[in-house]
């Protein structure tokens, strides 16, 4: 016998895609430019994280754009597992370059407090999500404004969470632990690979490719993970670097070889290089670090006890939209202090970003803190 319904279609109006946040409409940016957002009421506004950290030559860069077009044209894409395609090839080379052709029974994995490897529901269970898994644990964070003890020198505080590795590969057994997984501009404060033949992975995707400049940690990873600033935002692309003793392993999505994806990293990165913005990143680095700290280093909360807003508040969510009125973008995060709260922002200039729209970018973030702590008790 036929099931029948008694239900009728209600027509639905409203958004059909799942954006950032179901709660309130997010605004409508048509189009791109520079150091720019230009949104559908007519505002522009100062992007100064670029996303995520993804956007770091700039928004509609003409080469890159240019080449990717041509490139979409003569190949767009060919089932990976049965054949190769040029560009894969060319840029695999490119980035092994970069490396110096340097990489380098376990079952368990040891990653910091905070961090953030996720991909997979395997690499979550490594950073982010508690008690998935028996055979992942983790060690303190790096993060000298709440680790470093009273009179504890930097070096001296490098040791102890070196130590505090080693004691933790001891304790779990070094036959045991596989990996030790780690960002190094956040998180490898040891300076030397992890001991006992532990593997050492790192998190490259954030700070790689010039982010913060190139940087010698005195250790060789067997693994290298990267993104973002690998294609700067002009197609969706991460990599994998691996050494010789973990190459065997078969792995492959649906959309794995994208030549037109390949063709945008690899102008990149020599637009990159043969601009020397691996180098100008440090001079803006400095700029944005003496810029921020002249006009917000006596910035309250409590300094004396560290002690963050209560994560109810929401407070670099609330600051977001306080910056998008005064005319800047960038990324809102919190719990740096762990469960207890601990709001940050990421700001993030591009590689290409001048003296002038740096300080351009300065003046509209101090503006937007001062503007917002004035306003909430």
């Amino acid at each position: 016998m036929p099931i029948t319904y008694n239900a009728s279609f209600i027509p639905y109006s409203g958004p059909s895609t799942l954006h950032g946040s179901l709660i309130k409409p997010l605004p409508t940016v048509l189009s791109a430019s520079g150091i720019w957002l230009h949104f559908e009421t007519g505002e522009r506004v100062v992007d100064a994280s670029g996303g995520a950290a993804v956007s770091c030559i700039g928004h509609g860069n003409k080469t890159v754009a240019g080449e990717y077009s041509k490139q979409v044209r003569i190949l767009d894409y060919y089932a990976h597992v049965y054949m190769k395609g040029p560009m894969s090839e060319e840029l695999a080379e490119y980035l092994i370059r970069s490396t110096h052709g340097q990489m380098s029974g376990k079952v368990h994995f040891i990653s910091r407090e905070l961090s953030y490897h996720c991909n997979t529901v395997g690499a979550r269970s490594i950073t982010l999500l508690r008690n998935t898994s028996k055979n992942t644990s983790r060690i303190s964070a790096c993060c000298s404004h709440r680790g470093m003890q009273q009179g504890e020198s930097k070096t001296e505080y490098a040791s102890r969470l070196g130590q505090e590795l080693e004691n933790e590969i001891l304790r779990v057994g070094p036959q045991h632990v596989a990996a030790f997984t780690a960002e190094p501009w956040g998180g490898a404060a040891s300076g030397s690979a992890p001991p006992y033949k532990i593997l050492p992975i790192f998190d490259e995707v954030m700070a790689g490719i010039s982010r913060v400049g190139p940087q010698n940690y005195r250790c060789c990873p067997r693994h290298v993970t990267i993104g973002k600033a690998l294609t700067g935002s002009y197609a969706p692309l991460a990599a994998l670097i691996v050494s010789h003793k973990v190459l065997s392993f078969v792995y492959g999505h649906t959309y794995l070889a994208h030549e037109p994806a390949f063709k945008a990293a690899l102008i990149v990165q020599k637009y990159i290089q043969d601009g020397d913005y691996h180098e100008r990143v440090k001079i803006i680095g400095l700029q944005l670090d003496l810029g921020l700290k002249k006009s917000l280093d006596a910035h309250p909360h409590d300094k004396n006890t560290k002690k963050p807003f209560s994560p109810k508040r929401e407070i670099s969510s609330q600051l977001l939209e306080h910056a998008m009125k005064t005319g800047v973008f960038f990324y809102p995060s919190s719990e740096t202090a762990g469960h207890l709260g601990g709001d940050h922002v990421l700001i993030a200039p591009r590689f290409t970003t001048t003296n002038e729209e740096l300080q351009l970018l300065i003046d509209k973030v101090v503006q937007t803190i001062h503007g917002f702590f004035k306003n909430i008790s």
